[in-house]
Formats: C-alpha cells, structure tokens, sequence
C-alpha cells in the first residue's frame, strides 16, 4: 500500500520543503514544514497548492548519524564498529522498528515511508 503525503506530512514538521501558493503570481517557495502549511495544505480552499518535503534516503545516514541515534536509543555508545552500528539502525528501521528509532530518523529528516521513490518528497541529497 502507497503511503500518501498527506498521511504523514504532519511527522514532518520542521523538515525543509518546497511548496506553492495558490495564488497569482504562483511562486514555487523553499522553506520549513509548517502547521499553517499543513493547515492549507489540507484545506480545500487553503493557498497552498503543493508542498514535498525534502527528505533523505536511508543510505545516506553517515556512520556518525548511526553512532548518534544509537546513543539515543540506549543512552552508552555502542560497542560495534561504525561500520556494524550503520547496518545496526537502518535494519532497526524495518517494520517491528523500535519508536526511538524511528522518531529519530523521522526528526532527522530520513524518509521512512517511500515518498522520494513516489515522488512525494524531493531527495536532498539531488539538490546542489
């Protein structure tokens, strides 16, 4: 089943986006998720015609993210190789995924619901 951005965008809040107003001239504008671009997002008659957040793939987490969101979860650093704590929280992020982790790559901007792939979001790490 295909998530939909509008499902989930909420999740988001923080993340940098690109959006466009509904309104003449249309501008395509680069800026934060917002409750009030969530808002007219929703709304029939909001003025924001689109929004897509700009997300990163799994595969760009550095092995330092790893180490990162590993000391978030278990509070002590891990005992693993950068490497094996990588491969430890992108496995982590499958479907039984742990709340921590998942809060985390969500917070961090990390798309965990396929909408680069559904062209849903923008992939940052494409943009120059």
């Amino acid at each position: 089943m295909k998530t939909e951005l509008k499902d989930v965008l909420h999740l988001y809040l923080g993340c940098e986006c690109l959006y466009e107003w509904n309104k003449e001239p249309k501008v395509e504008l680069k800026g934060k998720v917002t409750a009030s671009i969530i808002d007219s997002f929703y709304s029939d008659n909001g003025v924001i015609q689109w929004v897509k957040p700009i997300l990163r793939p799994l595969s760009d987490m550095t092995k330092l993210e790893a180490q990162s969101a590993y000391v978030v979860i278990h509070k002590c650093m891990p005992k693993d190789t950068l490497s094996d704590t990588l491969e430890y929280i992108q496995g982590s992020l499958g479907d039984e995924c742990s709340p921590k982790v998942w809060l985390w790559a969500v917070k961090n901007g990390f798309d965990l619901f396929g909408l680069i792939e559904s062209e849903q979001a923008i992939d940052k790490t494409l943009i120059k």
